[in-house]
């Protein structure tokens, strides 16, 4: 942690005896921004700390990824014409495209 708050603190910050990181002392707004988002959809009741995990995943969240959704979601697709070609599946349905995009987006599900 104290490579943490080294690196995205402010100078002579330190982390608390329970070894989090206090949220108010991160200089990068973007950064803080997504440690408030992540602490309150955790249901955390200390939303002005961020512990380990907090900050690795919001240090992942600001990193650019290219996801290969492409290859899912034909799949899918194919396997959905498939079953309306043999009368399987009477209508064609966007829903499995949403999935395959958030299951590649979010691989944590």
């Amino acid at each position: 942690m104290r490579d943490y708050v080294h690196r995205y603190c402010r100078e002579g910050s330190q982390p608390g005896k329970d070894g989090k990181i206090l949220v108010r002392d991160v200089t990068s707004r973007p950064l803080r921004t997504i440690l408030f988002t992540i602490g309150r959809m955790a249901g955390s009741a200390s939303v002005h700390a961020a512990n380990r995990s907090y900050m690795q995943y919001a240090l992942e969240c600001l990193e650019p990824k290219v996801f290969n959704w492409c290859d899912e979601v034909s799949l899918m697709i194919k396997e959905q014409l498939t079953k309306a070609k043999n009368g399987r599946l009477k209508n064609f349905g966007y829903g499995s495209i949403l999935v395959a995009f958030a299951l590649e987006w979010i691989p944590l599900l």
